[in-house]
């Protein structure tokens, strides 16, 4: 047997830690001597912080750009490369100006109702595209989100009203008037300081309009054609239209080149290079030109 550590003899052995007491073992002892001072309880691990908690620290304290502001909200979400760039197209300045249009009107009452849940969709790909008209509410866009949005509106004014007692009606009309005055096209409001003007006068007939309408009058009605977006509208009727530049088995084409369309979008660039070409092309032949409105008709088979 080995003798017991004496002083001097090298250092101390390491104590072994004493096995911690369960609490069934911790009652029973203190049921045998009552005297027994209670053992206070380990202090619980602290919880990790929620992610949106650390995401209020990558924000600077002091004027940051947009992408000093997501380069620090990189570094707090544990995301895959891909999916981290789209959550970060959520921070962009445009997308959270959009949401405040679609809500600010309502009085934000369709917070309150979850209804304006089924909205979502539409809202996460607006809010993603890379397309600047989609995070607009002066477009089409937003037509999958209104119905839900001001269903949950009534919805929630109802549940406030009954809640609180307050004038949600009211409320609602106030903020419907405010929004219309700073958001809306009617032109009265575009002849007072800080109303929209945004299309304001669109319901102008102008010459320019005039020579469009009569330009489309030279295309069959159950021809095919490729129109850019501003005549598209008026050729919608028909069984099968194109978007410039799509032409494909198009017989007809017609260019506003006053607003050049360009598939989905505004491109003056790519418009023009098309109509060059479709003027260049012996295919082709233009049967009307005017006011940067241009009709083509093809003459040789593709």
């Amino acid at each position: 047997m080995s003798s017991a550590w004496q002083p001097g003899e090298g250092s101390a052995p390491v104590p072994v830690p004493l096995p911690r007491r369960t609490p069934a073992a911790e009652g029973l002892a203190r049921a045998r001597n009552p005297r027994t001072a209670p053992v206070a309880a380990p202090a619980p691990a602290p919880s990790p912080s929620p992610s949106i908690v650390g995401s209020v620290t990558a924000v600077p304290g002091f004027s940051a750009t947009q992408a000093e502001v997501k380069a620090r909200l990189r570094e707090q979400f544990d995301l895959p490369p891909r999916r981290l760039d789209a959550a970060m197209e959520l921070f962009d300045h445009a997308g959270v100006h959009y949401l405040l249009d679609l809500v600010l009107p309502l009085a934000g009452l369709c917070l309150l109702s979850p209804v304006a849940l089924a909205a979502a969709p539409a809202l996460l790909l607006n809010l993603l595209s890379a397309t600047p008209t989609q995070t607009s509410i002066h477009f089409h866009y937003t037509a999958a989100e209104i119905p839900p949005l001001i269903a949950a509106a009534v919805l929630g004014g109802a549940w406030l009203r009954e809640r609180w007692r307050l004038p949600a009606a009211t409320v609602a009309l106030v903020a419907a008037l405010v929004g219309n005055y700073a958001l809306g096209a009617i032109p009265v409001w575009s002849e007072l300081p800080g109303g929209e003007t945004l299309q304001a006068r669109a319901s102008i007939v102008s010459e320019h309009d005039r020579v469009a309408a009569r330009a489309l009058e030279l295309i069959p009605p159950n021809a095919v054609v490729s129109a850019t977006n501003s005549l598209g509208a008026h050729l919608s009727a028909r069984r099968r239209v194109l978007s410039f530049p799509f032409i494909r088995d198009a017989t007809w084409v017609a260019v506003d080149e006053s607003r050049p369309g360009y598939a989905d979008r505004l491109a003056p660039l790519p418009t023009a290079t098309q109509v060059v070409w479709l003027r260049r092309n012996p295919a082709w032949r233009i049967v009307f030109e005017r006011d940067g409105v241009l009709v083509f008709r093809r003459v040789l088979p593709p």
